[in-house]
Formats: C-alpha cells, sequence, structure tokens
C-alpha cells in the first residue's frame, strides 16, 4: 500500500483496515518446523550459502595449517637453541685444546718440542729446481 494514496476518512486519519500483525512466535515455529528452508529467499540464496560454507572450510583447513606451521616452527627454535649451545660448548672446548701450551704439552709427551731458534733459508745453487 503506497503512503501518499491512501484513503483518509472524515477526521484526517488513514483508513488502516487491513493492518497487518507482526507476530514473534511464526518465525520460530517456522524454523522448528523446517518450513522457512522452501521459502524463496532461501531457495535464490542457496549458492551463496554454499560459497560461504566452502570459505569457512577453507578458513578452518588454514587455521589448522597455521597452527601446525607455529607449532613445527616452536619446536625447530628450541632444537636451535639446544644445537647453539653445544656448538658453543664444543668452540670454546676446541679453543682450550689449540691454545699454544696445551699443544706444546702434547707434543711434548711424544718427544716434540718447539723450536727456540728463527728458521733459516737453505741456499741452492744455480741449475737446481725449485719446488
Amino acid at each position: 500500500m503506497n503512503i501518499w494514496n491512501r484513503k483518509k476518512d472524515s477526521k484526517g486519519k488513514s483508513n488502516k483496515s487491513k493492518r497487518r500483525k507482526i507476530t514473534i512466535g511464526k518465525p520460530i515455529k517456522d524454523v522448528v518446523s523446517g518450513e522457512f528452508l522452501s521459502s524463496r529467499i532461501v531457495e535464490r540464496n542457496l549458492p551463496f550459502l554454499g560459497f560461504l560454507t566452502v570459505l569457512m572450510l577453507f578458513y578452518i583447513g588454514y587455521q589448522y595449517y597455521v597452527d601446525n606451521s607455529v607449532r613445527e616452527q616452536t619446536r625447530q627454535d628450541k632444537e636451535y637453541a639446544e644445537l647453539y649451545s653445544k656448538l658453543q660448548s664444543l668452540t670454546e672446548e676446541f679453543n682450550s685444546y689449540s691454545l699454544q701450551t696445551t699443544v706444546a704439552e702434547a707434543t711434548a709427551e711424544i718427544g716434540m718440542y718447539e723450536s727456540v731458534d728463527p728458521p733459516i733459508v737453505i741456499p741452492f745453487a744455480k741449475g737446481e729446481i725449485e719446488e
């Protein structure tokens, strides 16, 4: 009913003889009985509802993927920290073994000693092959 074409009675009020009553129970009854699924609006929007369903499933799958990726990265970070601490301890151990005094003590056990004389140049005659 168009609001501009309403007939007015003698007192200037619009004639509302066919007034529509809004009830709260009918929509609930339609949902419970499943009657709303057969309405034209739902039938028209089924492709969109299917799209939303696929989008929701994609979102859930992606969330699982992200959770697993974060869990794996956390595990690798812990493993990296453990390996880095092992590297530091092994580097410190290697540095302690490579000190000159430690090497000198270890070679003294087999009879090798550190030279105290500077190196000398050995002369060679012309015509000898340099190698």
